[in-house]
């Protein structure tokens, strides 16, 4: 009796031992869990300087850019040493453009130095306020980045600013007389407008005019013609934002201005890039400030502009004067191509000076395509970038970004505004033009959406 219990337990024994070990198998070599799904999104991207920029750019007897490059899915941000302070920009463009400005700075360094330039200092009556060496000194000073907000121009328009104009409209012809009369000064004077307007809304629109119009004047028309002449003398830009550059080039006019100073320069080195400068055009650096203003105004209201637009145009304290001058170089080009004057309202539109010249940029691409091979019937009044459709059919968008990411901001914002562009006829084809790169994972899921992604800017002008 007790020798089959023994031998009971023993076959309970191996048979629980099995089980054991069969389950054990399973735990080690039974199938495993799934893999995590890949994430929806890719994170913004940090690049190297060194891998993106020529070397020139990258660095030079006067400045060096730092290796690591943020990026927010949309723009880079480099960071940029230099003799005369630290710098910031925003996008390639404007790099470009600030490491011109400190070769600008080293030249006017080099001339604050010469016996001559010593010489009239000494001699002027600036020579009794400022000593010699306030003028050698170099300014260094920090150059923060500009605000961005270019995110915003990937979302769908609201077409605010005209319903706003329209509701103005309303009170009768004589809003947008007063309007006129007053930005243009060929009326009367503001007191006399108001006095004369039918109701508190036109003397409202007339007094927000004056002071949009007196805001812009103070910014940019205190530039004299001796600085002009510096500006242009050393190939940048007479309204940049970079106010070390400001400070020294007004010290430097002060001192031409008040006596005879023959400046002899050396001739800057061209920069890669530096073209988008270049297109800002001589006009600039000859022009006063008003006067420019004035032929910008008559050069878009010939095009056909709306006059309301016009004057938001002028007004916005973020278009600088070279920068409205190059939007309406670039925007004239579109004569009779229908809602071209939706352009003026989204540059009108623009909430900072980076915005400004990413809008810039993409209205330069969207120009170039229609002097090429594929000229432009419509601008399609749907997104805060050029969108147009084509007199073959074709719908295409223009952004003058420089490396696009498939972030999870951005990914929401791109098909929010691929979805406003659905509805209607089917186009043709449909492309997207970059002034810049995008990564592989934005390309893959625009053109899972149709989209062909073209990052070369623009296509070759016509013969």
């Amino acid at each position: 009796m007790i020798e089959k219990d023994k031998q009971g337990w023993k076959e309970a024994w191996g048979v629980g031992l099995a089980i054991y070990v069969a389950g054990l198998s399973v735990l080690m070599c039974g199938p495993q869990p799934a893999k995590a799904a890949e994430p929806s999104f890719e994170p913004a991207p940090v690049l190297a300087a060194s891998e993106i920029l020529p070397a020139d750019l990258l660095k030079g007897p006067h400045h060096k850019v730092e290796e690591r490059v943020p990026s927010d899915g949309i723009m880079l941000t480099f960071q940029i040493t230099s003799d005369f302070g630290e710098f910031s920009a925003i996008g390639q463009p404007l790099l470009a453009e600030r490491v011109r400005e400190v070769r600008a700075l080293a030249e006017l360094d080099r001339i604050s130095k010469t016996e001559a330039f010593v010489s009239a200092v000494a001699t002027s009556a600036l020579g009794q306020l400022e000593t010699i060496e306030d003028f050698a000194r170099n300014p260094v000073e920090t150059v923060t980045g500009l605000p961005g907000g270019v995110k915003r121009l990937f979302r769908r328009y609201q077409r605010d600013l005209r319903e706003g104009y329209e509701k103005a409209k309303e009170v009768g012809e004589s809003v947008s007389e007063a309007v006129t009369e007053v930005v243009t000064g060929t009326g009367g004077d503001k007191e006399t407008t108001e006095k004369e307007s039918s109701g508190g809304l036109v003397a409202g629109v007339v007094e927000g005019a004056t002071d949009a119009v007196e805001s812009y004047g103070k910014r940019y028309f205190g530039l004299t013609r001796s600085e002009r002449e510096w500006y242009a003398k050393l190939e940048v830009d007479p309204y940049t934002s970079n106010r070390v550059l400001r400070k020294r080039i007004e010290r430097m006019a002060r001192v031409t201005a008040a006596g005879n100073f023959a400046v002899k320069f050396v001739e800057i080195p061209e920069i890669p890039g530096a073209d988008v400068v270049e297109k800002v055009n001589r006009i600039v650096w000859s022009t006063d400030p008003r006067k420019l203003r004035d032929e910008n105004r008559k050069r878009l209201g010939a095009a056909g502009a709306d006059p309301e637009l016009i004057e938001k145009f002028m007004a916005n304290p973020n278009l600088t004067p070279s920068l409205q001058t190059a939007l309406v170089a670039q925007m004239i080009q579109l004569d009779g191509v229908r809602n071209s004057d939706f352009l003026v309202e989204l540059a009108a539109a623009v909430e900072s000076e980076i915005q400004a010249r990413v809008f810039l940029g993409s209205v330069e691409i969207l120009t170039h395509y229609h002097r090429g091979s594929k000229s432009i019937a419509e601008i399609v009044p749907v997104a805060r970038i050029p969108v147009a459709r084509t007199e073959q059919g074709i719908l295409a968008i223009f952004v003058a970004v420089d490396h696009l990411s498939w972030t999870e901001d951005l990914a929401g914002r791109s098909v929010e505004l691929l979805d406003a562009l659905s509805g209607g006829t089917a186009p043709k084809a449909k492309e997207l033009w970059l002034g810049g790169e995008a990564s592989s994972r934005f390309r893959e899921e625009l053109e899972s959406r149709g989209w062909k992604v073209n990052t070369d800017g623009a296509q070759p002008a016509k013969s």
